[in-house]
């Protein structure tokens, strides 16, 4: 067969015309990104260079302002020395002579002098070239006694921008007196502020750029280019102080800008250029936009090439097509209606086996489908049991307690994952005494929950029976200590029981955190007793200690996670937070636990990570009169005073 009886699309293909012209083009299009990229670097490099030239003038400049301004302080100084002698018509006088002093030849200056009276007292009084401007009380904190007292040594401040977008110097010199012993001390501080109108534009002048802005952006972020309030500048800004020297590129007023930037004065000062981007790479873009058409139609021209080609050599691989999209729409059955074999293709070794790789890939699926059908019922059944267990523990935690006219419990859960591994319970041992416990399991999960399980009501049982708290911890550590051989095991307890007639709460701890008491502006932590955890020794003893709440005292019981939620940053709650939480707090404990949830959350900018349990019990006895009420039986109330304080 001859090259002219071979389709033209197959020709096409047998040269490899299409991968040849994608290639083309592709390098094509890299050469001229490249020589884009160059030439801007170019034109960017000389405009550095010529803000760079600008940052040279300017600094002879600023030497040559600064020296005048300190040739300029020495009369002013001098003549300033005077004042705290004089009275009150010469000091009018001196206040002429100062005025005449001060010179605007190298920009509006203005004069600050600060001066201390024996008494203590600041004076402020301003000048400039024309007279006595105001006197008064220093309206700034710049200046304290202390700072004054301690100024000996001329300095100079950070450059500024004053209201007129000008740029300022500031130069201060301390004013020193000799009393008559000899000693020379501090009485004042006189400072000359230089407003450098003029300064923007004599360095506009040395520009190129006829249609650019000069601008100074001090460290603070002051600068002379209004508006100070506008986005894409206000973003400038931020990158100029956090870059040492850029450039950036963005839109204002409509128009596209280019900033080049670098620093002076030490780093105090910025110098910027702002070019308007068709001065600047007008040419270049105007250039890049033909080649981006051309590129464009070459680009267009090729894909119809390669569209046309790929239709005749996909063209045997159709029944493969309908096989993927059958599995991508989980289709894993055989296909009874698919046709049978046609005749021979072009490429017929190379589909057949792809269809028969894409059968035995469709049969894999099919056995692995069943296998995640039978994990998934396996997972259903595992979080059925995970929402029993759920559900079985809050069922365990304490029930309603009947309120009582000198008693208010609040308790708060927060459970991060399915179960929760911390515990608590409060109940009466008798009618006028309140048993508190607050526990905290080493391990996390199962594991946590089942422990608690455990020992939540061994504790309730002992108790009940008017054990002591001390002795009801000795009596759970026998029992948990023979099975204590792992960390897991290990739970920290908190037991307290209060008695409601008197306040009296008697209490030992386990290794918990002990609770905080509050009242008004005075929190305090219960004192730690140094024991061990529940698990680690079963024969440990726990002393009890005894105090005494006063009428209306708040007692927060909590574990050591509240005080380790962590934010952002890692920093955790921490006790400081806490006590200033509950000082001047005096919310029932419903809203006291709702409110430090909402801290916590607020501190964690979420959710915590971690399972917290706190509750609060305020004992009221008589408020008023600061003595305990009468006793209260808690069974005997009425149904509609009776209700759970817990959230």
């Amino acid at each position: 067969m001859s090259a002219s009886e071979v389709p033209w699309r197959y020709r096409l293909e047998t040269r490899q015309s299409i991968p040849i012209m994608v290639g083309l083009t592709g390098v094509l299009a890299l050469l001229l990104t490249l020589g884009y990229l160059y030439a801007r670097e170019r034109i960017i490099a000389s405009a550095r260079g010529q803000v760079a030239q600008l940052v040279g003038s300017i600094a002879r400049q600023d030497d040559y302002n600064r020296n005048w301004l300190r040739r300029g302080m020495q009369p002013l100084l001098r003549l300033v020395a005077t004042f705290p002698h004089l009275n009150g018509q010469e000091r009018k006088a001196a206040d002429a002579d100062l005025s005449a002093l001060i010179s605007d030849a190298r920009g509006r200056q203005i004069v600050d002098v600060l001066l201390l009276d024996e008494n203590g007292r600041m004076t402020l009084r301003r000048y400039d070239s024309q007279k006595l401007l105001s006197v008064g009380p220093p309206a700034t904190t710049e200046w304290t006694r202390q700072r004054v007292r301690a100024f000996t040594t001329p300095r100079w401040h950070a450059p500024e921008v004053d209201a007129a977008r000008n740029l300022m110097l500031r130069y201060s010199v301390p004013i020193v007196d000799t009393d008559s012993g000899g000693k020379a001390k501090t009485i004042g501080v006189c400072s000359v502020s230089l407003a450098i109108s003029w300064f923007a534009d004599r360095v506009h002048s040395f520009s190129p750029f006829k249609n650019g802005s000069v601008f100074f952006l001090t460290r603070n972020g002051m600068w002379t280019l209004p508006p100070q309030d506008d986005i894409p500048l206000a973003r400038l800004k931020t990158r100029m102080l956090a870059q040492a020297s850029g450039e950036s590129s963005f839109v204002w007023k409509d128009t596209p800008y280019m900033a080049v930037f670098m620093p002076m004065a030490g780093g105090e000062l910025h110098l910027g250029l702002l070019i308007p981007r068709k001065d600047l790479l007008g040419d270049l873009d105007w250039l890049t936009h033909l080649l981006g058409v051309i590129g464009l139609a070459v680009l267009v021209l090729a894909a119809y090439s390669l569209h046309r080609t790929s239709q005749t050599v996909l063209s045997p691989l159709k029944p493969l097509g309908r096989l993927a999209a059958r599995l991508a729409r989980g289709e894993l059955e055989a296909d009874s209606h698919a046709p049978a074999p046609g005749p021979a293709t072009r490429f017929p070794d190379e589909a057949q086996r792809l269809r028969q790789a894409t059968e035995k890939l469709r049969r894999a699926l099919r056995e692995r489908m069943q296998d995640l059908t039978l994990i998934g019922r396996t997972r259903e059944r595992l979080f059925g049991e995970m929402t029993f267990a759920r559900g079985m523990q809050e069922s365990m935690r304490p029930p309603k307690l009947p309120r009582t006219a000198d008693m208010e419990v609040a308790a708060f859960v927060h459970t991060a994952g399915d179960v929760c591994g911390d515990m608590y319970d409060y109940f009466f041992q008798s009618p006028r005494r309140l048993c508190c416990v607050m526990g905290n399991a080493a391990a996390h999960g199962v594991p946590a929950a089942l422990l608690t399980s455990r020992i939540i009501p061994l504790l309730h049982e002992l108790l009940l029976t008017g054990l002591a708290p001390g002795k009801a911890l000795e009596n759970s550590s026998q029992v948990l200590g023979p099975t204590a051989s792992r960390e897991q095991h290990m739970v920290s307890v908190f037991v307290g029981i209060l008695d409601l007639d008197d306040g009296l709460l008697c209490w030992a701890s386990a290794g918990h955190t002990p609770p905080f008491r509050s009242l008004g502006r005075e929190v305090d932590q219960l004192d730690w007793t140094g024991n061990m955890p529940l698990g680690i020794r079963d024969k440990e003893t726990y002393p009890e200690r005894e105090i005494r709440l006063r009428p209306g005292e708040t007692l927060l019981f909590a574990g050591p996670r509240l005080l380790s939620v962590t934010d952002a940053l890692g920093r955790s709650y921490g006790e400081r937070a806490l006590r200033r939480f509950l000082a001047g707090n005096t919310d029932a404990p419903a809203d006291l636990v709702r409110a430090l949830y909402a801290r916590i959350r607020q501190h964690a900018g979420g959710p915590p990570q971690d399972d917290l349990t706190f509750f609060a019990v305020r004992w009221r006895g008589d408020v008023a009169k600061g003595t305990p009420r009468p006793p209260v039986d808690p069974w005997n109330v009425s149904p509609e005073d009776a209700g759970r304080q817990e959230v």
